[in-house]
């Protein structure tokens, strides 16, 4: 079994100045086993805000735009291949000023193999 890591997704995301919920929802394709997590902070050091588990297909609140402004959300997900080696994620950030929408694919070697996806974004105003 081998550990491969997918490109890292980095991005902004501008909220609102309303109470607009911020919606994340991961999609990982193929019918591949997957766990994920999620969590916000101020810094890389500074306790959690919010954290929590992710399943595919289940969009989860993480926050209205102005309590996340400043904070970072980092998002980790391992893809197990079992059913081929291609796998993908799709990363949904939904309720700042645009959605972000990202397609992530990343090829494993054999099945069995581990695919890592992270995604790392930034809360600004708008």
């Amino acid at each position: 079994m081998a550990l491969i890591p997918a490109p890292i997704i980095l991005s902004k995301c501008p909220v609102k100045q309303d109470a607009s919920p911020i919606i994340l929802e991961i999609i990982v394709g193929n019918a591949q086993l997957n766990q994920g997590s999620f969590s916000v902070k101020r810094t890389i050091s500074s306790p959690a805000s919010i954290q929590g588990e992710l399943r595919s297909g289940e969009p989860v609140i993480i926050g209205s735009g102005p309590e996340l402004v400043g904070q970072r959300l980092s998002v980790l997900v391992t893809v197990a291949t079992i059913q081929s080696v291609d796998t993908t994620l799709t990363f949904k950030l939904s309720g700042g000023t645009t959605n972000i929408n990202i397609t992530n694919s990343t090829q494993a070697n054999a099945i069995g193999d581990v695919v890592v996806y992270e995604a790392y974004i930034r809360f600004t105003n708008s």
